[in-house]
């Protein structure tokens, strides 16, 4: 995973990733699929890849059915709510939604969430502010604990 995040070399990205996933299929403990799938969606929002996004979001959520947790909910939700702003769905709605997201994980310590939320945030529209056209993320640290960790 650390390759796929490092490196600007698409092919190298997507073996990276691939490698990571075929590593999944076999047995792993399932903190692994937490953080893999969290980056692996971050990596894609980094070089705009909203259908990855949505992808690894379906696959955390189907692996996390059986024994849900607040934070893996919001990891896929956030995922998916980023998603739809890489489509280029700038509204009030989504803006409410990636503010509440926002919200959340600021009151959780999740401060490795922030920064792709805040790219997103500064792009939709808001009271007074004007609709502005889409831009790449930017690069965040690994996920860290909070109320969200919790069940």
């Amino acid at each position: 995973m650390c390759m796929a995040q490092v490196t600007d070399d698409s092919e190298h990205r997507a073996w990276a990733l691939a490698e990571g996933e075929r590593l999944l299929a076999g047995d792993c403990v399932s903190h692994c699929y937490f953080h893999f799938y969290k980056i692996g969606i971050d990596i894609a929002f980094d070089i705009g890849d909203a259908a990855l996004m949505r992808r690894y979001a379906g696959l955390l959520e189907d692996y996390a059915s059986r024994e849900p947790l607040a934070l893996i909910d919001h990891v896929v939700h956030e995922g998916r709510m980023l998603a739809r702003h890489v489509d280029g769905e700038r509204s009030p709605e989504l803006s409410a939604e990636l503010q509440a997201l926002r919200t959340k994980a600021a009151a959780a310590g999740l401060d490795s969430f922030l920064p792709r939320l805040d790219g997103a945030l500064a792009l939709q529209p808001s009271p007074g502010r004007p609709k502005r056209a889409a831009a790449p993320g930017v690069r965040g640290r690994r996920p860290v604990g909070g109320d969200l960790t919790s069940g």
